[in-house]
């Protein structure tokens, strides 16, 4: 198989035994915006909006439904719901992300490993088995 250019062999994370995928960005941090955003694509507003900010600075909104698409690709099965909680003690605070499946299985995961199931969902999205996680604005106006 030729190697990519441009890539170093480090830029290349096997997810799987029958392909490759070349992860360019990791996600550093997502910050929940409560206010919302437009979305450009149903030109409504969303509540919450999250900015994904990547290790090369960049930053990218996602709306609710693009992150449930996402992390329910991850999962190999349909998400429900998912959450940011601040736990608060005497002493400090810490933030965790809890994702709830269809199916009721809780997970819960401190931030890099929540990032890390986001970026696995965006790697495998073109993969023909998660073509049922994805959320389809045409399909879903008819």
């Amino acid at each position: 198989m030729e190697e990519p250019k441009g890539f170093s062999k480090d830029a290349i994370v096997t997810i799987n035994k029958e392909r490759k995928h070349i992860v360019t960005k990791r996600i550093i941090k997502i910050i929940e915006d409560k206010e919302g955003a437009i979305n450009p694509i149903t030109n409504l507003q969303e509540s919450p909006v999250y900015h994904v900010m990547f290790d090369d600075a960049s930053e990218r909104k996602l709306f609710r439904h693009k992150m449930i698409e996402y992390l329910s690709m991850a999962y190999g099965k349909s998400v429900q719901k998912f959450k940011k909680v601040i736990v608060i003690t005497d002493v400090s605070s810490t933030v965790i992300w809890v994702v709830v499946t269809q199916d009721y299985e809780l997970d819960v995961l401190p931030p890099p490993k929540f990032y890390r199931k986001i970026e696995d969902g965006h790697s495998n999205r073109d993969l023909e088995i998660n073509r049922k996680f994805q959320w389809n604005y045409e399909k879903a106006n008819q």
